[in-house]
């Protein structure tokens, strides 16, 4: 079974992945939370807490890829226009830290303890 299903993604107000690319997500999230968890938890110990952090994780996931890493660099209204370009390494967070980030603020510190 997995962590999350698209019942539960949509019950918690999420809707940025549709139904037939969830589980790509989804499992994606799912693996996310096995790395820094060290596999220590089972189907069986995943809360409602962890599922509303795989839904953000989901999305968070989602939404990188969809804009290929790029950041919107500047814009403008009249006229419309909008530029986008790779993100400086220096200004920008890497998707690893927004990751470590998320989890540290749905799974305790004893689930994601290395035990060094």
């Amino acid at each position: 079974m997995a962590y999350l299903s698209f019942e539960q993604y949509t019950q918690n107000g999420h809707n940025a992945v549709a139904e037939p690319e969830f589980e790509r997500w989804a499992l994606m999230a799912e693996q996310y939370a096995r790395l820094y968890t060290f596999e220590r938890l089972v189907d069986a110990d995943i809360t409602d807490t962890h599922r509303r952090g795989l839904c953000e994780l989901v999305d968070l996931l989602h939404n990188d890829e969809k804009q290929l890493n790029r950041a919107l660099m500047s814009y403008t209204n009249g006229q419309y226009s909008e530029t986008y370009g790779l993100p400086s390494k220096t200004v920008t967070v890497s998707l690893q830290q927004k990751v470590g980030a998320l989890l540290r603020l749905y799974f305790t510190q004893a689930q994601l303890y290395r035990g060094v």
